[in-house]
């Protein structure tokens, strides 16, 4: 029996985004948006101008909760559990000296298309392909709006998917 259901949506939400028209995986390089497991954007030295991070850890010097998991028991007698749960991501657009000279406008915008196709995938796969009695994943909640220019403009946008499931 599941304990949670929790790793099985990670490790979905992070496969069928890589096979997402216009994604990658991080070690297939390409002009396409790579898509990071975890903590492995940090191991990431390949320049890019967007990203997205399936289960974002915060940075490194403040670690921060990848998600959360609250199980009820759904009927009396058969021990079966109703999971609510969320999964923490991250999607980022951040462009270089010249580009966009510094308008927030592009970025911010790109990495809002990043989420917009986090929520495409949800809409047309709730289930994440993971069999269960009942299995629904959609975006939560959007948890920071991050927007600054060093070497050029930048936007992160942190944000939930959440699922509901029967374990």
């Amino acid at each position: 029996m599941a304990v949670t259901r929790w790793p099985d949506v990670v490790d979905a939400l992070v496969a069928l985004m890589r096979v997402w028209p216009g994604y990658r995986a991080p070690d297939a390089y390409g002009s396409e948006i790579p898509v990071f497991d975890s903590f492995a954007v940090g191991l990431s030295e390949q320049p890019v101008d967007r990203y997205l991070v399936i289960a974002w850890p915060g940075d490194p010097s403040s670690l921060e909760d990848q998600g959360d998991s609250a199980q009820t028991i759904a009927t009396t007698g058969n021990n079966t559990r109703d999971e609510r749960s969320e999964v923490r991501c991250r999607a980022v657009a951040q462009y270089g000296h010249g580009a966009g000279l510094m308008d927030p406008s592009p970025v911010r915008r790109a990495a809002f298309g990043v989420m917009g196709d986090v929520e495409n995938l949800l809409r047309g796969n709730p289930t994440l392909g993971i069999t269960a009695p009942r299995m629904v994943a959609l975006m939560g909640r959007t948890l920071s709006i991050q927007q600054w220019a060093n070497e050029g403009p930048a936007c992160a946008i942190t944000f939930s998917v959440t699922y509901d499931t029967r374990i």
